[in-house]
C-alpha cells in the first residue's frame, strides 16, 4: 500500500490547465498545496464552416471534418506539462489525474520523451482517469490516496 507522502507532486489537469499540487502535510494528515498553474494556450482561428476537397468523379465534393479543439489544446498541454516535469520533478514521486482523453495525450507524451525512462526521468506514481480541476485542494487527498491504494 503506497502513501501520500510529504513532498508528493499531484498534477491534476484537464484541456485548458493543469495545476501542480505539493504534499507539504504528512502521510497521515495531507496538504495540498498548490505550486504552478499551467494555463493552455488559445487554439488557433479557424473558419466556421469545414473546408471541401475534389473528390473522384465529375463535380464531386467532400467536406473535411473541423478541428477537434480541445483535444489539440489537450495534447498541447501535455507537451508542456511533461516537458516542465522533466526540468523540474527530479526524483520527487508524481501522480497525474485527468480526463480519459487529456491522460492519453499525457501517457502519449511520457513515451515520446522518454519522460519515465530516459534521462531527467519522472517518478510517475501512479495515473488517475478523472476529472478533478473543479475540486478544491482539501478534498482531493482522500480521491489521491485511493488511487494509489488501487496500485
Amino acid at each position: 500500500m503506497a502513501l501520500l507522502a510529504k513532498g508528493t507532486w499531484a498534477i491534476v489537469m484537464d484541456e485548458e490547465r493543469a495545476i501542480i499540487l505539493e504534499n507539504t502535510g504528512t502521510v497521515d494528515r495531507p496538504h495540498l498545496q498548490e505550486v504552478d498553474r499551467i494555463e493552455a494556450d488559445p487554439p488557433a482561428p479557424y473558419s466556421d464552416r469545414p473546408g471541401r476537397m475534389h473528390d473522384v468523379g465529375k463535380d464531386h465534393r467532400s467536406a473535411m471534418e473541423m478541428p477537434d479543439l480541445d483535444r489539440i489544446g489537450g495534447e498541447r498541454l501535455a507537451a508542456q506539462v511533461v516537458g516542465q516535469l522533466k526540468k523540474v520533478a527530479g526524483t520527487r514521486p508524481v501522480m497525474i489525474a485527468a480526463a480519459p482523453q487529456v491522460l492519453g495525450a499525457v501517457r502519449a507524451e511520457l513515451d515520446r520523451q522518454d519522460a519515465v525512462t530516459g534521462p531527467g526521468k519522472i517518478n510517475l506514481l501512479c495515473t488517475i482517469p478523472k476529472t478533478l480541476t473543479g475540486m478544491g485542494p482539501s478534498k482531493l487527498p482522500p480521491i489521491l490516496q485511493a488511487a494509489l491504494d488501487e496500485v
